[in-house]
């Protein structure tokens, strides 16, 4: 029997499930909770979960007025900014003579005027004002819906450092599930924080001897946490599965990200909507960066062929300090993302120094600096849904351009 429809599967929610429908668009959040709802008596959160949420909850969802009003103060920023770049170069005293000077002036501040009108005119939309209201409502709906939900007990101390204890040692040999985040806590404000996700795991092997679940066969995983601390290929990591068996032999246990469960819940239900899937998906690349590795070695084969500002015999390596979605195009089963990576690149160069000693004989000593480039890389992630697995694949990921400053630190 399908887990949908069979009565003895038991969904489990992630924090990042629940959060991401503050992150979603309106429409998207209220298709997502709409599909949650369909199956509310077979729903259930750790503790872990919860207290997450509610950590967390006003600042991801917000307040929706605020984010519309620093919307438009960065847009002003920004416009702002280059208003002051054009001065300086307009304005510049040695620039006046050159010929049609002030009619580029008047042509450029025109723009400039539009610009400011249109930012304007979108701060004063009636559809915004009335969006921002229903944010509110919806905001209250998520709420109202995660309280009432079934949950995990709180555990006690004696357990909790038992837990942090096993978890020094899971940490150590990364053993998972969290291991990924031991460096979380650098600050040592929450020193326990980092061990979130073994107590949620903890808290799910757990879940088969609550009496409320007593005819439990299937648990199914909901999260769009895609780290090698919980997956190994794209399946639920080795260890994970063993852990589990080796308590639970007779029940099941799976994995699936929350544009998947969607689809399947949404279509079980006749309420799936293909844009809210695509949305979705989208959400899950933007939070959990699964194509990381894939994307630094494409970047790192085109780096070797890029000129740089000076002569480079080596890099020495990279960081990608971000990397954003910054749009998406969906058209006949085929998805195309396309992303502004922003990047540290660790360089040595070489310089030749010429010196003329006592004997006027010219010397060449060769010299060796250490520098750091901050640059942008554009690049495209194709994929096309197959309707066989019901998945999107990827089909290639390219870099589109590297822009370089003529400048390095």
């Amino acid at each position: 029997m399908d887990l949908i429809e069979s009565k003895t599967t038991i969904f489990v929610l992630d924090t990042n499930i629940l959060l991401g429908m503050g992150r979603q668009s309106l429409h998207s959040g209220k298709a997502f909770l709409k599909s949650l709802e369909s199956i509310k008596d077979r729903l259930w959160i750790p503790r872990q979960v919860y207290k997450e949420f509610e950590k967390n909850k006003n600042q991801v969802f917000g307040d929706t007025k605020n984010r519309y009003k620093n919307v438009i103060k960065a847009l002003d920023q920004k416009k702002n900014n280059f208003v002051n770049g054009l001065n300086t170069v307009l304005f510049n005293p040695l620039e006046q003579n050159y010929i049609g000077i002030n009619q580029l002036k008047q042509s450029i501040f025109e723009k400039v005027e539009e610009i400011s009108t249109i930012i304007k005119e979108y701060d004063s939309l009636k559809e915004q004002k009335a969006e921002i209201m229903e944010f509110k409502k919806f905001k209250k709906e998520v709420s109202d819906f995660v309280a009432k939900l079934k949950k995990g007990r709180e555990i006690s101390l004696s357990e909790r450092m038992a837990i942090l204890s096993e978890g020094e040692l899971r940490y150590k040999y990364q053993i998972p599930p969290g291991f990924k985040d031991e460096d979380k806590d650098k600050k040592k404000v929450n020193p326990q924080g980092k061990y979130g996700d073994l107590f949620l795991w903890k808290e799910i092997l757990e879940l088969p001897s609550e009496k409320n679940f007593s005819s439990l066969t299937d648990i199914v995983f909901i999260t769009n946490d895609q780290k090698e601390d919980w997956f190994e290929k794209d399946k639920i990591h080795p260890d994970l599965l063993q852990e589990f068996k080796e308590r639970w032999n007779d029940k099941e246990i799976h994995f699936i990200k929350g544009a998947d469960f969607y689809k399947k819940v949404s279509q079980f239900y006749g309420i799936f909507e293909d844009d809210v899937y695509v949305k979705m998906y989208i959400l899950e690349i933007i939070e959990a960066n699964s194509n990381l590795k894939k994307i630094k070695e494409v970047i790192k084969r085109n780096l070797n062929k890029i000129p740089t500002p000076f002569d480079v015999e080596s890099f020495k390596g990279f960081k990608i300090n971000n990397c954003k979605v910054i749009k998406y195009e969906y058209k006949n089963k085929k998805l195309t993302v396309k992303y502004l990576i922003q990047l540290k690149i660790n360089t040595i160069g070489y310089y030749i120094d010429k010196e003329m000693d006592e004997f006027w004989k010219i010397n060449e000593r060769r010299s060796e600096e250490n520098y750091s480039i901050e640059s942008n890389v554009i690049a495209d992630l194709k994929m096309k849904y197959n309707e066989k697995k019901k998945v999107f694949e990827k089909q290639q990921f390219k870099v589109l351009n590297i822009l370089i400053p003529e400048t390095v630190n």
